[in-house]
């Protein structure tokens, strides 16, 4: 085998050259030393870092026509007429629906009920507080 070739131990070699630029209207003064860079704070894990542009930026989209007519008949109570026209989106396969629904709530609970005439069904929900607030009682009932 070969051995590698020597390596320069000459202490008369000449030193690099220096790294100045060869542009002729550099001056010889100093040059102010470069300012850090701001730091900015850790926006958070990368699954998480487009959320909130997501909220602002998603659109319901929906095929076919759909109507959502509210009236807040008190402070409490609401009633809500929903129409979907001319969609393929319900998966029962209908192209049309209408549902009515009314809630009412207060601090203590929430009081829903819909109704969909074409599927001649009613739904509703009852969530109360119970125990001065320490728990929360959900009851969902469905009839068809």
């Amino acid at each position: 085998p070969l051995a590698p070739p020597p390596l320069p131990t000459d202490p008369s070699s000449p030193p690099p050259p220096p790294t100045t630029s060869s542009s002729p209207n550099k001056t010889t003064e100093s040059s102010p030393p470069p300012t850090p860079a701001p730091t900015l704070p850790n926006p958070g894990p990368y699954e998480q870092a487009m959320m909130p542009s997501k909220r602002l930026t998603a659109l319901d989209t929906h095929d076919g026509f759909r109507c959502d007519i509210s009236k807040q008949l008190s402070p409490y109570m609401v009633v809500i007429h929903n129409f979907w026209l001319g969609t393929g989106m319900l998966p029962d396969g209908r192209t049309k629906n209408y549902t009515f629904v009314t809630q009412v709530a207060d601090e203590a609970g929430l009081f829903m009920a819909r109704l969909d005439p074409e599927k001649r069904s009613v739904d509703g929900r009852i969530h109360r507080s119970l125990l001065g607030g320490i728990a929360m009682g959900k009851v969902q009932v469905g009839v068809s």
